[in-house]
C-alpha cells in the first residue's frame, strides 16, 4: 500500500476517506456503460505517485461521482491502494450549499449550475469556476483574493471565455479554463490567478478546439491539451507563453476524410464496417485522455471506449503507440 508521506497540501485537501478501502484492481463499476458510454478515467500525479481515478458520467462527458482511485506503476500497470479521491489542480463539479458554499469556500449565487472546484498543485489557493467568473480563495484563511471576470467588457477578444464552462485546471498560479459550446467546440483559456488574462490557447491563428480530445497537467509548468482522438498533442508551458505540438503518425483510411472529420465532431452511429474498426482501434480509445508524462519521457494515457481498462505507452516524438498495459480487474 502507498503511504501518505509527501502528498502535497492539494492532494491532502481533497477528500481521503473515500479510496481507502479500494483494492488494488480496477472495479466491475468502471466497465458498466451509462448511455453508451464508459466511465471517466483520470491519470495524474499525486506527490510523485502516478494515479488513476474513475468517475461516473455526468453532462454527458463530465466527471461524476467518484468510484475510486489507485496508484499505478507506469511501468507494468499494476495498480496499488491510494487515499486520494481526485488529482490535485484538476476541478471537478461541486454542489454549494445553502450559504453559496462548497468545501467552506463561498461565491455569491451562481447561475444555476454546479460550479466547478479545484485545488492548486502548490496547494495555496483554491478556484471556484461559475460561468460568469473565476474567485480565487486562500487555503489557509479561506479567504477570497481574486475575482476573475470570464467575459470583460474591456479586455481583449481573444481572453475573453466565450463558452460555456466545462473544465479547469489550477497548475501553480495559472489557471485553465475549458469552454464548450455547441459548435462543437471545446476551447481553453489561460489566466493567472492575480487577475492577469494569457488568452485563449491558439495552434497558429485558429484556438485549439478539444471536443473528443482531453487535457491534464503534466507537471508543475506544464499542461497537455488533446485534439479528437490524439491527432494533435499540444504541451502549453507557462501561462500560455510557449506552446509545442506533436502530431501522432496514425492513418484512418479506409475512413474518408469526411467520415473522419463527422466522427471527429461527436458523430459515433455513422461509420460502419471497416472504417468504424479502424476508428474503435486507432482513435476511439484515444478520446477523454488525460496525458501523462513518465520518468523515461514517454506519454501515458488512460484509454477509453473499446479500450477501458488499459493504458497505452507513447514515443513523444512522434506518439507512436508502443505498447498497451491492461490493468487488473477485480473478479
Amino acid at each position: 500500500m502507498f503511504k501518505r508521506t509527501g502528498l502535497t497540501i492539494a492532494a491532502l485537501l481533497l477528500s481521503t476517506t473515500m479510496a481507502a478501502t479500494q483494492p488494488a484492481c480496477l472495479p466491475k463499476s468502471v466497465f458498466v456503460t451509462t448511455e453508451g458510454q464508459f466511465p471517466l478515467i483520470e491519470l495524474g500525479t499525486v506527490g510523485k505517485v502516478p494515479t488513476l481515478c474513475a468517475y461516473e458520467r455526468a453532462l454527458g462527458s463530465e466527471a461524476g461521482k467518484p468510484l475510486g482511485c489507485w496508484a499505478v506503476d507506469l511501468k507494468t500497470g499494476a495498480l496499488g491502494t491510494s487515499t486520494a479521491s481526485g488529482l490535485p489542480g484538476r476541478g471537478h463539479r461541486v454542489d454549494l450549499d445553502t450559504k453559496g458554499c462548497a468545501n467552506g469556500y463561498c461565491i455569491p449565487p451562481a447561475d444555476g449550475q454546479k460550479p466547478f472546484f479545484a485545488v492548486s498543485t502548490d496547494g495555496k489557493h483554491a478556484a471556484i469556476l461559475t460561468g460568469e467568473r473565476l474567485t480565487i480563495f486562500d487555503t489557509k484563511t479561506k479567504a477570497k483574493v481574486t475575482d476573475i471576470e470570464l467575459a470583460k467588457a474591456d479586455a481583449p477578444e481573444q481572453t475573453n471565455v466565450s463558452n460555456a464552462s466545462w473544465g479547469l485546471l489550477y497548475n501553480g498560479d495559472t489557471l485553465f479554463v475549458i469552454g464548450a459550446d455547441a459548435g462543437p467546440f471545446i476551447g481553453v483559456w489561460v489566466f493567472k490567478e492575480n487577475g492577469d488574462r494569457a488568452g485563449r490557447v491558439d495552434v497558429g491563428a485558429e484556438a485549439f478546439n478539444i471536443f473528443n480530445g482531453g487535457y491534464s497537467i503534466l507537471d508543475g509548468n506544464r499542461v497537455a491539451l488533446a485534439d479528437a482522438g490524439l491527432q494533435n498533442l499540444t504541451i502549453v508551458t507557462g501561462a500560455n507563453a510557449a506552446k509545442k505540438t506533436t502530431k501522432r503518425t496514425v492513418n484512418y483510411a479506409p475512413c474518408t476524410k469526411d467520415q473522419f472529420e463527422e466522427w471527429s465532431l461527436g458523430d459515433d452511429e455513422s461509420p460502419k464496417g471497416a472504417c468504424k474498426a479502424t476508428l474503435d482501434a486507432k482513435y476511439r480509445p484515444y478520446v477523454d485522455v488525460s496525458p501523462l508524462q513518465g520518468p523515461s519521457g514517454d506519454i501515458i494515457v488512460a484509454l477509453s471506449g473499446p479500450a477501458q481498462g488499459s493504458l497505452a505507452v507513447l514515443n513523444p516524438a512522434g506518439l507512436k503507440e508502443m505498447r498497451r498495459l491492461k490493468l487488473a480487474r477485480c473478479s
